[in-house]
């Protein structure tokens, strides 16, 4: 029996993934065949980078660290039904085992790199969102699907999928000023 509070942890760390991605691409102005920061100040880069940041880290705790707490296998539980979830995931996701194995020591080498250390490397090369959006969106709809009942609710989104497009919409109606003389 899967433990409802694991799978409402789980299911809020895809939000964060799912949102931080999302609000990560609403940075961008694409077109022309130019892509460029909407906000280039110090403050728009860092805001920017701290939200591709984030998505790494919480994508770690639910794939890349297999003893994690929050790791996707302690949902999965059983050899068969993760052989299946794999066998799932990577044909959604479009990659094979090595395929797979190279993303994760990509994330976590950005991740260790970058984000928790900052190493001698002169090029800081974020992994592809797509692979973590389409992983993630694949393992909540599992989760949905098998949860206990009353562990995917409250404000926790039942289509992730809807979630990330709502999220990817709402950078552009916030606003806000930062005021020296309210610090």
């Amino acid at each position: 029996m899967t433990d409802a509070r694991l799978a409402r942890r789980q299911a809020v760390l895809s939000c964060a993934i799912i949102r931080n991605i999302a609000f990560y691409y609403a940075g961008w102005i694409t077109g022309n065949r130019q892509v460029r920061l909407k906000d280039d100040t110090d403050l728009g880069r860092t805001i920017n980078s701290n939200f591709i940041d984030v998505a790494v880290l919480e994508w770690s705790k639910l794939f890349v660290d297999w003893d994690a707490r929050h790791h996707w296998r302690r949902f999965v539980q059983g050899t068969e039904a993760r052989t299946a979830f794999r066998t799932g995931l990577l044909a959604t996701i479009g990659l094979d085992r090595p395929a797979w194995e190279q993303y994760h020591a990509d994330v976590k080498s950005y991740r260790d790199r970058f984000i928790a250390h900052l190493d001698d490397d002169d090029v800081m090369i974020p992994p592809r969102r797509r692979v973590a959006l389409d992983s993630t969106v694949f393992f909540y709809e599992y989760l949905v699907s098998n949860a206990p009942v009353g562990a995917i609710v409250g404000r926790l989104p039942r289509d992730l999928r809807g979630y990330y497009e709502e999220c990817g919409h709402l950078p552009s109606t916030y606003r806000v000023t930062y005021d020296d003389d309210e610090a």
